[in-house]
């Protein structure tokens, strides 16, 4: 079956600019629905921003989401315009360095890499101004997680490394802790749920658990402390899924404290794109980022054999949160 005209691939300038050519063929159709069609992950939200900002019709009026568009129409988007970035001022705590990798613990709020809308507040970027030659990130966290974090120097060790941690063997092994809510009834056990796609969301990134598209996950617990509402746990992986801990966590009734996506409600995490952190937020999530840590990292040195374990130090907000709510035992 031939592709409608309208849904061809688009011609990319070398800046980022993309334009669309609609169709001979094609019947008379809106501009929003048009580059829904085109742009399927995109919000209707944020089509209609686009197209007051950064979307053109050469030969037509001032575009409108509700433009009809005619067959031999041009439709041009141009490349969102790069973020104007302060140099970070953020130190991160060297847990290890040699010729061969560097360990971090990582501070909650630098992105493991740089995105689309964030070059200079991330992981790669702060260590590029503090070592010389290139730098391969093994494993990533999210945002918002802390914690230890492996940096290969070299393409060869990032693939050594990256293959050991995937399947947790010949050394490899990661702890996180989290700071969820509710006091958990038992006190260790292991999540086996299957995670892919979340169902009925409307947050391109969510995972979720998921019977028919999801793939084999399992995620083990200990829970260290319990008080006041919480519980303070101690997780590992057997599987390294996107978001697992924090979709496993959820789906079992205790989502970490301070997630924005699975937590209370996922327009938090809608709410804090759009807007950053607010009242409400703070009343619901308790804290300004999911409490999550990865507090050890443990894996064989790719070049020497030897096997190398870090620690990375409990935060303090994660501190402050479990001193002024519950007090675990030996913190």
């Amino acid at each position: 079956m031939t592709e409608p005209s309208h849904q061809r691939a688009c011609h990319r300038l070398e800046d980022g600019t993309a334009i669309y050519r609609v169709g001979d063929q094609a019947s008379l159709i809106r501009l929003d629905v048009y580059l829904k069609e085109r742009i399927p992950k995109l919000s209707r939200t944020r089509i209609q921003e686009a197209i007051r900002t950064r979307v053109q019709v050469p030969g037509r009026s001032a575009p409108k989401p509700s433009l009809l568009l005619r067959p031999g129409d041009r439709v041009v988007i141009m490349p969102v315009p790069p973020p104007v970035e302060e140099e970070p001022e953020v130190t991160v705590p060297i847990l290890h360095q040699d010729e061969d990798l560097i360990v971090i613990d990582k501070p909650a709020g630098l992105l493991a890499h740089p995105s689309n809308h964030v070059h200079k507040g991330s992981v790669t970027y702060v260590l590029s101004r503090m070592f010389e030659g290139p730098l391969h990130l093994v494993h990533r966290l999210d945002r918002e997680t802390s914690g230890a974090m492996a940096i290969a120097r070299s393409a060869q060790t990032a693939r050594a490394l990256s293959a050991q941690m995937s399947r947790e063997a010949d050394g490899a092994a990661k702890t996180y802790l989290a700071i969820v809510f509710g006091e958990m009834a038992v006190g260790e056990g292991a999540i086996d749920l299957p995670i892919g796609p979340a169902v009925r969301s409307a947050v391109y990134v969510k995972r979720g658990v998921n019977q028919e598209r999801g793939r084999a996950s399992r995620t083990h617990f200990r829970v260290l402390a319990r008080g006041g509402g919480f519980s303070f746990t101690q997780v590992t992986l057997t599987t390294g899924r996107r978001h697992q801990i924090r979709v496993h966590l959820a789906a079992i009734g205790h989502a970490v404290v301070g997630d924005k996506l699975y937590g209370p409600a996922e327009s938090h995490y809608l709410r804090f794109i759009r807007g950053g952190f607010d009242a409400r937020m703070r009343d619901e999530l308790l804290a300004e980022r999911q409490l999550l840590h990865a507090s050890s990292l443990a894996l064989r040195h790719p070049r020497t054999g030897e096997t190398l374990a870090f620690d990375a130090p409990l935060p303090g907000d994660m501190g402050d949160f479990l001193a002024t709510r519950l007090t675990p035992s030996g913190i």
